[in-house]
């Protein structure tokens, strides 16, 4: 993905952290603690939620709608399709503050920027991070091999065909399979993570990630993108 902004050419990637608070908590049950994200794309010059599973195209301009229930800090790990990992946010060498607000909402990258869908078709792997304390970023190491990933997005053939979109189940939200394999900024070993006991609830195109109340509290998950 390539962040497009008026003010920075196209190809330049960052993330500036910048969104309106609102005093609607991401709705959580009982005994759990919830995200919220929702996924945009550009039409024209407005932006419409989508479904996460939809496919979409070289040039297409996406941005993220985020909220969570409790407070903490957020990171952002992006792996593109052709093998490359890199920061989203917050970046190394910029001065941001990650820390998000209970039941604030933001858009990501900002309200007056997008990311632009590049590279191989594929799908992006976007690594999403909730830690209620804040962690140490690293550079993400390089894997011993670079292995673009060769899976290409297919549309489904019952996905809500009414609605027009090529969809493709694989997409969207989900836990991370193994967390020893990603390079993120704390230990995949750690007892302290949570992924596999999330569970991931559909409410039109936005999707409620909730995690035990009793869990340590870091969280992970995963956003897939599929692009042709």
């Amino acid at each position: 993905m390539r962040r497009q902004t008026a003010a920075l050419p196209l190809g330049a990637i960052l993330l500036c952290w910048a969104g309106a608070g609102l005093a609607q908590p991401a709705r959580a049950e009982s005994g759990e603690k919830s995200l919220e994200v929702t996924l945009e794309v550009k039409r024209g010059d407005a932006w419409q939620p989508t479904d996460p599973h939809a496919v979409l195209h070289a040039k297409d301009e996406i941005r993220f709608q985020f909220r969570s229930s409790s407070g903490g800090f957020l990171y952002v790990l992006n792996m593109s399709s052709s093998g490359k990992a890199e920061w989203l946010y917050p970046r190394p060498e910029q001065r941001q503050s990650n820390r998000i607000e209970a039941g604030s909402r933001y858009a990501i990258p900002g309200l007056d920027g997008s990311f632009s869908i590049g590279g191989d078709a594929g799908y992006d792997i976007t690594y999403w991070v909730v830690s209620p304390t804040a962690l140490e970023v690293r550079e993400p190491a390089p894997p011993a091999e670079v292995r673009p990933n060769t899976l290409r997005p297919r549309c489904g053939e019952t996905l809500l065909k009414a609605r027009g979109l090529c969809l493709d189940e694989r997409a969207g939200p989900g836990p991370v399979p193994d967390l020893k394999k990603v390079p993120l900024p704390v230990d995949g070993n750690s007892a302290g993570l949570v992924s596999r006991d999330l569970s991931f609830h559909s409410q039109q195109d936005a999707t409620r990630i909730a995690a035990p109340d009793s869990s340590p509290g870091v969280i992970v998950y995963q956003f897939l993108i599929a692009h042709l």
